[in-house]
């Protein structure tokens, strides 16, 4: 039997031994031992990693994103950090694809640890507590490439707001010296104002996986809803969200019916096949929108609502026409994407166009 298939067997088995175990410890019942904890283990750095075209939000609203998944289908939102310095990737940003040179560089942030330190929470512990070594043993996505995204050991994520006057450093990678350089001054504003005054996302990206599926809505840092509201003009997804932030607030007001804990789980499964395509096209973007359209006309038809007071009215109640949304949205989609390309033009003095830029015309051909 060759090496590869083997590791294929082992796999497979270790797999199937990992799906078997009964996730019978309730969250935080468990309390992190102190030498766990940052100051029991005499760390004496804590840094967020990010990129520049995020640096504008997070001085403005802090460091308020962050993805701890404690299987492939249930996680939850707060800020993520790491004690380690030195060049690598533990925010899982898709440099292949997406160079960090294209989106204002790698930044790292040096943080004040907080005071509340029952709050700062090591990813390695709680990974073994309560995800029976989900990341660990290989079996979240990037489990197995600890030494290019970090020694998860060695990581923390903390559940509440890091506030924008908690950073205390900020520095570039800079690829010619191979060293972190402090960032000037004057780019520091450069950036945070091409970013403030933009109309719309600078980045051609996917719709948010999180918010859709509903790991953002378990918040820690209580500051998500507020950044969501005060940017959804700028968001071009933002009729994705509309209609998927009713599905999970519906299905988190009724979880104790069967029916809405099985479309919950169909529309999950739905969801995650969709994003783990490894190159997410246009058509895949639809399709996603489509899906969603499906599962909110489905539990429009099946639930019967907790309506409290107000809250219902930032939605939409009717059951949607899923042509007539769609092409909505393909029509302000199309109108982002001209403004996108007439920008970039016009900055051909800050970038280089062909790192940004479609390489063939049929894109755009497409999305009119």
């Amino acid at each position: 039997m060759s090496a590869t298939r083997r590791e294929r067997r082992q796999d497979k088995r270790r797999y199937q031994k990992f799906l078997n175990k009964e996730w019978n410890v309730k969250l935080w019942s468990v309390p992190q031992p102190h030498v766990h904890s940052f100051e029991g283990r005499g760390y004496e750095s804590l840094y967020h990693f990010t990129c520049g075209d995020r640096l504008n939000d997070i001085l403005k609203y802090g460091i308020i994103f962050g993805d701890v998944l404690m299987r492939d289908d249930d996680g939850f939102n707060a800020p993520c950090f790491t004690t380690e310095g030195h060049k690598h990737n533990p925010m899982f940003f898709p440099e292949e694809t997406t160079p960090f040179s294209v989106r204002e560089g790698l930044i790292r942030l040096t943080v004040e640890s907080p005071k509340d330190q029952d709050n700062l929470i090591n990813l390695g512990w709680f990974d073994s507590v309560y995800c029976h070594k989900y990341i660990k043993d290989g079996y979240g996505s990037h489990g197995k490439l600890h030494k290019k995204y970090g020694d998860i050991d060695k990581q923390y994520f903390y559940k509440g707001h890091i506030e924008p006057s908690k950073i205390s450093g900020i520095k570039i990678w800079d690829e010619k010296t191979k060293k972190w350089e402090r960032l000037r001054k004057t780019d520091k504003e450069r950036i945070c104002s091409k970013y403030e005054n933009a109309k719309y996302p600078l980045m051609h990206e996917q719709p948010n996986q999180l918010r859709i599926i509903g790991f953002q809505h378990n918040d820690y840092t209580g500051m998500v809803h507020k950044y969501n509201y005060e940017n959804a003009d700028k968001d071009i997804f933002q009729d994705f969200y509309v209609l998927s932030d009713f599905i999970c607030w519906v299905i988190q007001q009724n979880m104790d019916v069967p029916q809405v804990v099985e479309i919950y789980s169909a529309y999950k499964k739905s969801m995650m096949e969709s994003f783990e395509k490894r190159n997410f096209t246009w058509e895949d973007i639809i399709e996603v929108l489509l899906d969603i359209i499906h599962f909110y006309n489905l539990l429009l038809k099946g639930i019967r609502y907790k309506e409290e007071e107000g809250e219902l009215k930032k939605f939409p109640l009717e059951e949607i026409e899923w042509e007539e949304y769609a092409n909505k949205f393909v029509k302000k989609y199309g109108e982002y994407r001209k403004w996108l390309i007439d920008y970039r033009k016009k900055s051909l003095d800050e970038v280089n166009l062909d790192d940004y830029l479609v390489k063939s015309e049929d894109e755009e051909e497409k999305v009119a």
